[in-house]
């Protein structure tokens, strides 16, 4: 009976200090962050924005219902830009996407009146300089 007694308690013993082992590591390794997909995406296209040196004319309008977002964009000397992004779509490629539309423009003496890169219906609206 004593022995019994002693096997029992060096069981508890031992599974308890096993849980506790499991939920420090589990727990190191993970840890909660405020910031959700909508965070993410707008400090990427920032980041973006910046990298690219791109000028923005107005700031940044999130539209909800859609997943869009829109913004106005100051081309050389013409008259701005408006671009609407995706924000399920990587912001990084869509300022890169952005410029080569630029570029092309620029080559074929054109000016970008409306760009809109959004999921549904990707297009872009060119008028002659």
């Amino acid at each position: 009976m004593k022995s019994f007694k002693i096997l029992f308690y060096l069981v508890v013993a031992i599974l308890l200090f096993s849980m506790f082992t499991f939920a420090y590591y589990s727990q190191q390794g993970s840890y909660l962050s405020p910031a959700s997909n909508e965070n993410k995406f707008f400090v990427n296209l920032n980041y973006a924005i910046q990298k690219n040196q791109i000028s923005l004319a107005s700031p940044i309008i999130s539209k909800k219902n859609t997943q869009q977002v829109e913004f106005i964009v100051d081309q050389n000397q013409n008259s701005p830009t408006k671009v609407i992004f995706s924000t399920q779509k990587d912001p990084i490629l869509q300022t890169t996407t952005l410029q080569q539309i630029f570029k092309i423009a620029t080559i074929n003496d054109k000016y970008v009146y409306l760009v809109d890169l959004s999921l549904n219906h990707p297009y872009v609206t060119l008028k002659n300089n």
